[in-house]
């Protein structure tokens, strides 16, 4: 042991000795953390995945230029010979060397850090994922390292070196891409997948770096950096004893053999790991176990019916052995649950035979097929590449759950790219099929007019006088519809009128951007509330018209919007205000626009950054509520905010939580019409009023502020209008008779969110940021409880920054990419300065002798 440490300390100081060190230090981490800021402010991301995902790249240059000397040096100075002659083994000065070339690597890596310092103080960041990508930076460089090595003990030349380690090292990165593995199982089948999951470095890399260490990715690293570093030190023996090439080539074969053997052996094999993922974003959570322990002492079987590996495409070929990993996984959850994997197209070959009749033999495969059909198992196609030449393959991958008497539930397609939400897909499946009947919820989400003076009915007559064709309303929220279908709901579309109006059995009202609401909506929506229907409301107070100017500018123009909710909400003491809300925490959004380009007219998107294209950060969402719990961002667009009256909601002893609040530079301008000036989106010229309320939660026994009055009549329709249109009825068609005194009703507690806007929800915008997994979790919690929102928001969106200014910029790409590069500049004048000076008091003394 003192030997292998006195090796590693001369080693360790040669690097520092000469200039050599310093520079490629510095132009390491000025080249790898310069390549990850050029996109970061752009991208906007909380995360090092892009940095990680870099520095395989960087590092097969890297790496080598620090091998490359370690024995070619001693070689061509033939003082290798001398090493040898000591009484040290070839183990301890591979060791030594190979321990002091990692540490320096190290040292290098360390220069980084100032990257995590800067997520942290600009963003709330997963420090998981961080921690396996150093973790896994650890072993990735040790892997090149003991490739350099091995490749600088044969040649005298350390260009010869440099160059063909980085080749190797080149080579075993490709074999673990899909690309290669693609590729290589074109031409032969399955060999890619092999050289893949065995040899290749990528895939096992990956794994790491997003924050999952995975017992079968370390061994993999381990096993052929020890292997390397074991031919390096039976390299130095045969320069010694002098043994022949055909027993070194065998020798290598053997070690190379045992590495892959160990790969090919443990690779099917659940080993363990390690989720270092904030939310154990891969890992079953302690909410699926809640949702397991509702089923009866009664089996629930999972099935999943899959074509075999070897007919897959190479995308595909691990995909059944990580379903089977996650569904093994569920099994051990409890005793009842069963798990089944079945071949379908096994037993449609296999129904015939060479004696059987044709017309038999496809009536038997025609039999089995619409029985899987009748399932929703249904093959689907999927993309390959054989012989250089695409080709498209018809797959199964599906799952069927089966429980009690209760329909079968499928997953008609799993594929890699939704693995991280199947976990959900299993449980909230499993969830329903538990519950006694489908929970029903109405949906009040009236159609729109692409133009919005189309509501006035004036402007239609005078499109019909000038014989112009009247635009159809549209339906801006088909896409919740069909989710929350998709999610085993039953939806039902309500006019909210007098013959379509608020089922009695609903768990959920949702009322999306009402617009002038009459006094008997407000009465339905009241009494549903009071008798313990849950609300989910979202309000739109502003809608906005975007006109781009000759000379390139934006013009915007607000027109205002009657929700007729206040009236209602007052009751229970919440409130849309009625300014117009901006924050210095916003978006940028593409405007379509027509310009004229030589003969011909194109249309452009001009991109428009507005304070009222609101982006909620994490920072400013509730923590303490699973509805937000996970969520890193919202787009609000449009939306204003909220006005709470806490005393009335203390008398009434309603509870009201903030889910949503806006940024610490926010303000708001008073309703106007006109187009929006300088003045209005400039924050400094007025007063802040930050963390205003966005969205909010109200639990408890709501009022029913009709109770003892006239039941408002419904209002008389003529026949032209259609009430799912977003266009309140004439005024004078008036409203039929009250229909008694509202009654005294038994109040039931019961959760409204209310949140003040309602863009956010459109097909549009649904799918930007956190919004689909805000609305879905706040359905989740106000129909079925808490439960399953955990198991969503394990796969939670990505993470923004805040909004950052020019030179807030400026400072962190200078100290991200600048500032160690510097200390070590410092550091090395300084280490540069102390030498000469001992060197002359050294001379001086010998003089003064």
């Amino acid at each position: 042991m003192k030997s292998l440490w006195t090796i590693f300390r001369k080693e360790f100081a040669a690097y520092f000795i000469s200039p050599i060190a310093y520079i490629f230090i510095i132009v390491f981490l000025v080249i790898s953390c310069g390549l990850f800021m050029t996109n970061f402010f752009l991208m906007g991301l909380t995360e090092m995945r892009a940095y990680f995902n870099m520095l395989p790249w960087v590092l097969i240059v890297f790496i080598p230029a620090v091998t490359m000397r370690l024995w070619s040096e001693e070689r061509k100075s033939g003082t290798i010979a001398l090493l040898q002659s000591l009484p040290v083994s070839s183990v301890q000065l591979v060791l030594g060397k190979f321990l002091a070339s990692l540490a320096f690597y190290l040292t290098a890596l360390a220069g980084t850090f100032p990257i995590p310092i800067m997520l942290s103080v600009i963003g709330t960041p997963d420090y998981g994922p961080i921690l396996g990508g150093y973790f896994g930076s650890v072993f990735l460089g040790a892997f090149y390292l003991a490739i350099g090595i091995f490749i600088s003990a044969f040649f005298k030349d350390q260009i010869v070196s440099f160059i063909l380690s980085m080749v190797i090292c080149f080579i075993f990165f490709m074999l673990g891409t899909d690309f290669v593995a693609t590729f290589v199982d074109g031409w032969i089948p399955q060999f890619g997948s092999f050289l893949s999951s065995t040899i290749g470095l990528a895939s096992h890399f990956s794994a790491i770096e997003r924050g999952v260490i995975d017992s079968k990715d370390i061994l993999y690293f381990l096993s052929f950096t020890v292997a390397f570093l074991f031919l390096n030190t039976y390299t130095l023996e045969s320069s010694i004893k002098l043994h022949s090439r055909r027993k070194f080539a065998i020798n290598c074969a053997i070690f190379f053999g045992i590495a892959i053997v160990v790969n090919m052996v443990v690779m099917p094999v659940n080993l363990g790991r390690f989720d270092l993922t904030r939310n154990n974003i891969y890992t079953i959570s302690d909410s699926s176990r809640k949702v397991v322990e509702r089923l009866k002492d009664v089996p629930l079987d999972i099935t999943y019916y899959v074509t075999p590996k070897a007919k897959m495409p190479t995308a595909f070929k691990s995909l059944e052995q990580d379903v089977v990993d996650k569904l093994t996984e569920f099994r051990k959850l409890s005793k009842n649950i069963r798990v089944a994997i079945v071949d379908p197209t096994k037993g449609i070959e296999d129904i015939g035979t060479e004696t059987e009749d044709t017309d038999e033999l496809a009536k038997k495969i025609q039999e089995k097929v619409e029985k899987l059909q009748s399932k929703g198992i249904v093959p689907f196609n999927a993309q390959s590449i054989e012989q250089d030449s695409f080709n498209v393959k018809r797959i199964y991958s599906a799952i069927s759950i089966s429980y009690l008497d209760r329909k079968e539930e499928v997953i008609p397609q799993v594929i890699p790219q939704n693995l991280n939400t199947l976990e959900y897909e299993l449980v909230s499946k499993i969830y329903r099929m538990t519950l006694e009947k489908k929970p029903k919820i109405a949906l009040f989400a009236p159609m729109e007019y692409p133009n919005p003076q189309m509501k006035d009915p004036a402007m239609r007559q005078i499109m019909m006088q000038m014989g112009q064709k009247l635009p159809m309303p549209e339906d801006y929220y088909s896409v919740i519809d069909e989710t929350l279908k998709h999610q085993g709901y039953d939806v039902r579309r309500i006019d909210l009128t007098k013959d379509s109006g608020i089922p009695e059995d609903v768990k959920t009202l949702i009322v999306m951007k009402p617009d002038s609401l009459n006094e008997r909506q407000r009465y339905e929506i009241n009494k549903a509330l009071a008798r313990g229907t849950n609300l989910f409301m979202a309000v739109q107070k502003y809608n906005y018209n975007y006109s781009v100017e000759e000379k390139g500018g934006v013009q915007v123009v607000p027109y205002k919007i009657d929700p007729g909710v206040n009236p209602f909400m007052s009751s229970f003491g919440i409130t849309v205000s009625d300014e117009i809300l901006m924050d210095n925490n916003h978006e940028t959004v593409a405007i379509p626009s027509r310009k004229k380009i030589g003969m011909f007219s194109v249309i452009q998107n001009q991109p428009v950054k507005m304070p009222i294209h609101i982006r909620v950060l994490e920072k400013n969402m509730n923590k303490e509520v699973s509805i937000t719990d996970q969520l890193s961002s919202l787009f609000y667009l449009w939306g204003t905010s909220l006005n709470i009256d806490t005393e009335k909601l203390n008398n009434l002893n309603l509870n009201c939580r903030i889910l949503a609040s806006s940024g610490d530079t926010s303000w708001t301008i008073p309703a106007k019409e006109a187009p929006l000036n300088k003045s209005d989106i400039t924050a400094k010229l007025h007063d802040i009023n930050p963390n205003q309320p966005l969205i909010v939660l109200v639990e408890g026994k709501f009022p029913f502020s009709y109770e003892g009055k006239d039941i408002p009549g419904w209002p008389r329709q003529s026949s032209s209008h259609n009430p799912m249109i977003n266009q309140p009825p004439a005024q004078e068609e008036g409203e039929e008779e009250p229909e008694g005194i509202a009654p005294e009703i038994e109040r039931i507690p019961a959760k409204a969110i209310i949140s003040g806007c309602a863009e956010m929800f459109k097909d549009q915008l649904i799918l930007s940021g956190g919004n689909p997994l805000f609305f879905l979790n706040a359905i989740d919690s106000l129909t079925l409880g808490e439960e399953l929102i955990g198991i969503r928001s394990k796969g939670k969106a990505a993470e923004f920054i805040g909004q950052v200014s020019s030179g807030t910029k400026l400072f962190y790409k200078f100290f991200v990419v600048f500032f160690i590069p510097i200390l070590w500049i410092v550091f090395g004048v300084f280490r540069v300065y102390m030498r000469k000076r001992r060197r002359a008091m050294y001379q001086l003394a010998v003089v003064n002798a």
